[in-house]
């Protein structure tokens, strides 16, 4: 193994300098260096050369294992999607629903997917789809301008949050003293959350309608009717069961 001649070599190389020592000649000592480095040079190519092979080897053995278990996830991942009624199909059968046309086999099977799911989770036997859900309040916001001056939270129930209370002002100070903390004190302010709600007719007339026209219509009339009581309990919600005004 050309390893073992290399290391046999510079042994060798170490052992007739410790031996003659001095009695070398600078040409002598030259060559010796010239070798020793071209030698040293060469081992640390082969040991790296056979570092590479083994890892190659390492991938390969584990990789086997691991490309069945990526196409396994990504399966799982086609089958059962994170967000059930964020996909194209469970859209399209919503929407199709709502004005009992026929779905197809892609349709169904993502609508009854979806529907076990919300059962499941409490959400409700139909949800609205996501992409149709942030269009609706997309389109509020807009309509309701006043919802930019707010800060508007995505999340379930009642939220509270710790505000300052007592402030106490800033004090002069000698060095190294003791510090005594302030009496500053922390409040908090609940905020609950109230359902806003808009049932809308739907005539025969729309089962011509395109998937995009049907979505855009129920959008404008559902954002509509939201944007203009959002505004109206902004601005005179009486905090007695709904939000409080800022009359």
């Amino acid at each position: 193994m050309r390893i073992k001649e290399i290391e046999a070599r510079l042994a060798a190389i170490k052992q007739e300098i410790e031996t003659r020592g001095t009695d070398m000649t600078a040409a002598e000592i030259d060559a010796l260096e010239q070798e020793t480095t071209q030698l040293t040079e060469e081992r640390a190519g082969l040991i790296a050369a056979a570092e590479k092979r083994n890892g190659i080897l390492d991938s390969i053995s584990k990789g086997a294992g691991a490309v069945s278990r990526s196409f396994e996830q990504r399966g799982q991942q086609e089958e059962k999607p994170d967000d059930p009624f964020g996909t194209p199909e469970y859209r399209s059968a919503w929407l199709k629903q709502l004005r009992r046309l026929p779905l197809t086999e892609a349709e169904n099977r993502a609508f009854m997917e979806a529907r076990a799911y919300a059962n499941a989770s409490g959400t409700g036997a139909e949800v609205i789809p996501t992409q149709t859900a942030n269009e609706i309040i997309s389109k509020v916001k807009t309509l309701a301008p006043m919802l930019n001056e707010v800060t508007l939270l995505h999340v379930k129930g009642a939220v509270k949050f710790a505000v300052e209370g007592t402030n106490n002002a800033a004090a002069i100070h000698t060095e190294n003293a003791a510090i005594t903390a302030a009496a500053d004190t922390l409040t908090t302010v609940q905020l609950s959350g109230y359902e806003i709600i808009k049932l809308v007719q739907i005539s025969d007339s729309v089962m011509t309608m395109s998937i995009a026209a049907f979505e855009s219509w129920i959008v404008d009339m559902l954002a509509e009717a939201i944007a203009r009581k959002v505004e109206d309990l902004l601005i005179n919600g009486t905090g007695s069961s709904q939000p409080t005004g800022i009359s």
